[in-house]
């Protein structure tokens, strides 16, 4: 549902097509808004386990796409009239309680409490919901009391991401942790916060982690230790570098980019992926 109604979105703002923009509506309606189909503003029962247990707190990272359609519906509310003020003002209630049940629920706090790119993950919606619902001071408090945290605890003094290093897939999970903290510093520019350039005392940030992974991104060093599955992921990594070689001006994240967009899978159009593999603790 998030790749279809972000195509769409992006299909309608730049072809002018108003039956892009009011297929996009129908879905945001069926999925947030008409209280016959509509989503319950919880996830009780992510990453359930039959015959173990009804949810788990890992469960939370599957909605990772929604600040994507947030930022779409925006997109399609300032330049149509499939989306109205009232469906607007109902999508941001649906989101608030959400945002609600993420921050008071014992799975939302075991989650905000994940050491790893879970808890920055979380740190994603939670900005992204209470950016888009006017919680600012909420937001803020949470960048320089969580997210900040994040950053010394995760990130080694040499850049790597220790806590993914141990996992199966170590490559695969410290690409994926430095993706949401570039989209946690993207949501961070929207409350007046730079986190780009953001240190610990001893240097640890997110553009030292960047640098840990450029080598193995560009190719001209093998990870310590292979990924025991690979898969196609370059499109998503190529976004996460075009934000860095912005926000750094640096031709090199650039290049990077590019390359890796040569061989990505044209039809991988997420921009963030759900890491929906909860139970790889180790």
């Amino acid at each position: 549902m998030a790749t279809a109604f972000q195509t769409l979105a992006l299909a309608y703002y730049y072809t002018g097509n108003q039956a892009y923009a009011e297929h996009a509506a129908l879905l945001l309606k069926a999925w947030y808004i008409d209280p016959s189909t509509r989503a319950n503003p919880n996830l009780k029962y992510g990453q359930g386990i039959p015959g173990v247990s009804d949810g788990s707190q890992y469960g939370l990272i599957e909605m990772v796409n929604l600040p994507n359609i947030i930022d779409a519906a925006i997109l399609l509310y300032n330049n149509s009239k499939a989306i109205t003020k009232s469906d607007m003002e109902k999508f941001q209630t649906w989101v608030l309680d959400f945002h609600r049940w993420m921050i008071e629920s014992d799975l939302g706090q075991k989650e905000d409490n994940g050491k790893n790119n879970h808890g920055t993950w979380f740190d994603v919606q939670a900005l992204a919901y209470e950016i888009f619902t006017g919680q600012r001071d909420m937001a803020l408090q949470r960048i320089n009391d969580r997210t900040k945290t994040r950053i010394a605890s995760q990130i080694d003094r040499d850049g790597a991401m220790f806590q993914e290093i141990r996992r199966t897939r170590p490559l695969h999970y410290s690409l994926y942790a430095e993706t949401a903290f570039i989209t946690v510093a993207r949501l961070a520019d929207k409350v007046g916060v730079d986190l780009w350039n953001y240190k610990t005392g001893d240097g640890r940030g997110i553009k030292l982690a960047l640098d840990y992974l450029m080598p193995y991104l560009e190719g001209s060093k093998s990870f310590m230790k292979k990924d025991v599955a690979a898969e196609n992921e370059n499109f998503a990594y190529a976004v996460m570098l075009r934000w860095a070689a912005y926000k750094y001006k640096s031709t090199k994240y650039l290049k990077a980019a590019d390359k890796m967009l040569e061989g990505s899978n044209s039809h991988d159009i997420d921009l963030i992926y759900p890491d929906s593999s909860g139970s790889d603790l180790n």
